[in-house]
């Protein structure tokens, strides 16, 4: 506790200052965050207790970001959130959030295609694609034919013929930007199948010959 001076002209009146805190000592008076949560740049969202029970029962939760809810406010649709392609995918499997597609063998191999369910696609959030071949297999950066993977798309060509040019000319994952390799990749895999077709073949005729030859003797 201190005073005024009398020097000021009034009577000396006591008064209540904060005691001093040495250099780095935290400020206990500061608010606190969250039990258990980290501080930092988030939004704190305190849900109150019901009338008449324990305030230290109170509970706290993390809120939607500034911008996130500006947007909202603004009617916006936020974001969402991008699925990951399954490592694995039969033919006739669909997961749960994609919706098949045709995967051409112009640009992916003819392999077995499907891309995310949903219509807020931009180039922030753009639509996932997963491509698996013949045998189940995700098609990655590792894959025999890499170049037939999927590529996502920030237009959705299904949604008229405005997206469709957008995703042939604009889209980093449509044909002109992604297209020559995916094209390329195609025609390996074209050449590939019809000479493994062809050893097979050959394979089969030279199986039959030699268990002809075998029964001659």
């Amino acid at each position: 506790m201190t005073t005024l001076p009398a020097s000021v002209g009034v009577a000396p009146v006591p008064i209540c200052l904060p005691p001093e805190r040495a250099a780095g000592e935290p400020d206990k008076d500061a608010p606190q965050p969250a039990p258990g949560l980290a501080g930092g740049p988030v939004e704190w969202v305190s849900h109150r207790p019901a009338s008449g029970s324990d305030p230290s029962t109170q509970q706290y939760s993390v809120s939607s970001p500034p911008g996130l809810a500006a947007r909202k406010a603004a009617g916006a649709s936020p974001p969402q959130a991008e699925l990951t392609c399954p490592p694995t995918l039969p033919a006739d499997v669909t997961p749960p959030g994609f919706r098949p597609a045709q995967a051409t063998k112009t640009f992916h191999c003819g392999f077995h295609e499907v891309v995310e369910d949903r219509k807020a696609i931009t180039r922030e959030h753009p639509q996932k694609e997963c491509v698996c071949d013949e045998n189940g297999q995700l098609v990655t950066e590792s894959h025999p034919y890499k170049g037939c993977r999927g590529t996502d798309d920030s237009y959705d060509p299904n949604e008229g013929i405005l997206p469709t040019l957008a995703h042939i000319f604009v889209d980093p994952g449509g044909v002109v930007w992604a297209g020559p390799e995916a094209f390329v990749e195609s025609r390996k895999h074209g050449v590939d199948t019809v000479l493994n077709s062809i050893k097979d073949r050959v394979a089969g005729i030279v199986a039959d010959a030699e268990h002809a030859i075998r029964k001659l003797y």
